[in-house]
């Protein structure tokens, strides 16, 4: 794939192969994650997320919040890892692609709805597109 490298050629990734169904459509964007009062744990590749209205950051998608994050908005590509309150790290999202929907951490109803998305079924394999 080696888009990765070109994008953040100071990160890791993990298993992004392995995440990412088919590359062609893919649409990827630069991101900050903030973190909040408390500190927030790491995020793995392939977890939904939303932004935080109150600072366009973003966070883990949480469908019960209120905060802007209860929208999902794209999947994180990259491993972010913990943050302590205030702490930023930019990371890479997509916002359009067709991934493997068993790697997706968060998916659910919501979720598919807020990015427009759908599920295709490949042989046995489950594909989420959006």
């Amino acid at each position: 794939m080696g888009y990765e490298k070109a994008l953040l050629s100071t990160t890791t990734y993990s298993d992004t192969e392995e995440l990412i169904y088919d590359d062609q459509n893919l649409v990827l964007v630069g991101v900050t994650f903030k973190g909040r009062t408390g500190g927030d744990s790491a995020i793995d590749a392939g977890t939904l997320v939303g932004t935080v209205t109150a600072n366009s950051t973003y966070q883990v998608y949480d469908d019960s919040a209120s905060d802007g994050t209860e929208t999902a908005v794209g999947i994180v590509i990259e491993d972010v890892p913990a943050l302590a309150a205030g702490e930023e790290y930019n990371a890479v999202i997509a916002i359009h692609g067709d991934f493997y929907k068993s790697k997706i951490t968060g998916y659910d109803a919501a979720a598919l709805a807020d990015l427009n998305g759908k599920v295709v079924k490949k042989g046995s394999v489950e594909i989420l597109s959006f």
